[in-house]
């Protein structure tokens, strides 16, 4: 049931760099333009991930659609090349994301490596050091956490993630593990709630869901959930072990 962690793209990372080790531009004006960057958008990208590649979080993903002449609420096709204009007030945070994904990314490969969550977690205190908004790296220090027994940290920075990302399943789902993590059934419900709303065939909430009405006792809720979830998965390892639950519980 763990949760994947985000890497970027290094064709980004190494636009992003260049644009930091140029020389800055000045203006008089603290919103005039004064870099213009390119992202080819991937698949499952939202203006929002946009908004985040670049400044940390989805602050900007309103202002990016519309300079790219798209709706907001049209998500961007995948492939397409977008224009992301910084303006002067906003290159020091820019600078700050392009500095810190170096320590992000050595994150993600540590995380990928037996026994390499501690040095993970440190990695992505080094990059939130240097951007404290970088959303994905806080997402991922969550990840490492709950990994590493301290379910409170992981739902500290958790809870602001999904401030970030109320539309993301995966957010609400990786808040829901930390408090599962911790025992706490009853709180990590409505974070599952949430992430099923969002994303009803995600089966690791689906599972999880189940699991945590079995755990409170809530015998006739989880029965139910256990079939729902087998309607969605039936041959995995997972799935046996939903019906191995429901005989415990006399279904």
């Amino acid at each position: 049931m763990r949760v994947q962690p985000r890497l970027l793209p290094l064709l980004l990372l190494l636009t992003i760099t260049a644009c930091a080790k140029a020389p800055q531009p000045t203006s008089d004006d603290p919103t005039a333009t004064v870099e213009q960057l390119q992202y080819t958008v991937r698949p499952g990208d939202s203006w929002g991930r946009v908004s985040e590649a670049f400044f940390g979080d989805a602050s900007r993903a309103e202002r990016i659609a519309r300079e790219n002449d798209f709706h907001p609420a049209i998500d961007p096709v995948d492939g397409v090349v977008v224009q992301v204009s910084v303006h002067a007030d906003e290159l020091e945070r820019v600078r700050a994301i392009a500095a810190a994904r170096g320590s992000y990314n050595a994150g993600v490969e540590a995380m990928r490596r037996d026994g390499g969550d501690a040095d993970a977690a440190a990695a992505f205190d080094r990059a939130l050091d240097q951007a404290p908004w970088f959303v994905d790296a806080r997402y991922n220090l969550g990840l490492v956490q709950i990994r590493l027994g301290e379910p409170k940290q992981a739902r500290e920075n958790l809870e602001q993630v999904v401030r970030e990302r109320d539309e993301d399943a995966q957010a609400w789902y990786a808040l829901a593990a930390a408090w599962f993590h911790a025992g706490d059934y009853g709180q990590a419900l409505p974070p599952l709630e949430r992430s099923l709303e969002l994303d009803g065939e995600l089966l690791r909430a689906r599972f999880t869901h189940a699991l945590c009405l079995q755990r409170m006792g809530r015998g006739p809720e989880a029965i139910t959930a256990w079939r729902h979830y087998l309607e969605l998965d039936s041959t995995s390892a997972w799935a046996d072990q939903a019906r191995q639950n429901l005989v415990e519980l006399g279904a």
